[in-house]
């Protein structure tokens, strides 16, 4: 984390390192500095699977589409944890669609804000992985392309 974070900050300006291993105070110093970052500011965050999910808000009329492995896919043992966060996403509303064999890990909003790393985001396992925010329309398309292409 510290050398991602290290090596986006000599090429890009604005990136906070926020980690589990964190104090209280420093953790709440960074959720400060992000709260007051305007809103045409860039800023990007690198975090662990423990607070990637702060700041995701669900707006009225967003589509939301999940693309994933059938549950099939998955080991015997995970397959009550997966059908039961299926059953929420679809419960919410979420489309989702289905296809073996692919490993890609990402979310994109607005065609344009990338959510990209290692994380799992159907997880429901502990492991500490990464993901990292960028914003780009052309690779938002590329990854959209990947996955309705395939």
């Amino acid at each position: 984390m510290k050398l991602l974070a290290k090596a986006l900050s000599e090429k890009i300006p604005e990136v906070i390192s926020l980690t589990g291993r964190m104090g209280a105070k420093e953790t709440s110093e960074i959720f400060k500095r992000i709260s007051e970052t305007p809103a045409g500011r860039q800023l990007t965050l690198v975090a662990t699977g423990k607070y990637i999910g702060e700041g995701f808000a669900v707006r009225n009329g967003i589509r939301v589409v999940v693309i994933t492995r059938p549950a099939e896919d998955y080991r015997e043992t995970d397959q009550v944890a997966l059908q039961g966060t299926l059953a929420i996403l679809q419960n919410a509303g979420i489309q989702m669609i289905f296809r073996p064999n692919i490993h890609q890990k990402f979310a994109v909003a607005d065609q344009r804000i990338v959510w990209y790393g290692s994380i799992n985001l159907l997880s429901f396992g502990s492991a500490e992985e990464s993901i990292m925010r960028l914003e780009s329309p052309a690779i938002a398309y590329g990854l959209m392309k990947t996955v309705y292409n395939s």
